[in-house]
């Protein structure tokens, strides 16, 4: 079934900057998802938060996955223009927002390894995406289940 809705979800953000002819693009869209899903799927604990001697427990990616593309969906409702040039970045930042909501810890190195990059950077995208969509974070159990339907007919 999760397969179906990452290839339901990728054709969907494909038409959204309406690049269906380019290959390229959706090969780097399915990689990228598939490693952030293997990470947040992974049966293990992962170490990440502040206190080095708690774990963060993961294998919430599907969740964090339908919950991102809610959020990118949004973000391209807000009339924020979503191309092949920035389509990747903002669904890792939706994804990174989406496994925050779930997870309520502090995991900050696990996204900083991850894309290596900065904390005042990742924080600065975090914010630009928050402000686009005007905070509007909260998605609801009805919003969570159309979002899966939607995939899946």
């Amino acid at each position: 079934m999760f397969d179906i809705l990452l290839n339901k979800s990728i054709k969907r953000i494909i038409q959204i900057i309406n690049e269906e002819n380019d290959y390229k693009i959706r090969d780097s869209l399915k990689e990228r998802t598939f490693k952030l899903l293997k990470l947040l799927n992974n049966d293990e604990m992962l170490n990440g938060s502040c206190d080095q001697n708690k774990k963060i427990p993961l294998k919430c990616g599907t969740r964090c996955f339908i919950m991102s593309l809610i959020l990118l969906e949004r973000l391209y409702e807000s009339g924020f223009v979503l191309d092949k040039n920035n389509i990747i970045v903002n669904l890792d930042l939706c994804m990174i927002i989406s496994f925050k909501l779930s997870v309520d810890d502090v995991y900050e190195n696990l996204f900083l390894n991850l894309f290596n990059i900065s904390s005042k950077n990742l924080f600065s995208l975090e914010i630009g995406i928050c402000e686009k969509i005007h905070y509007k974070l909260f998605i609801c159990e009805e919003e969570y289940n159309k979002k899966i339907m939607t995939l899946l007919t």
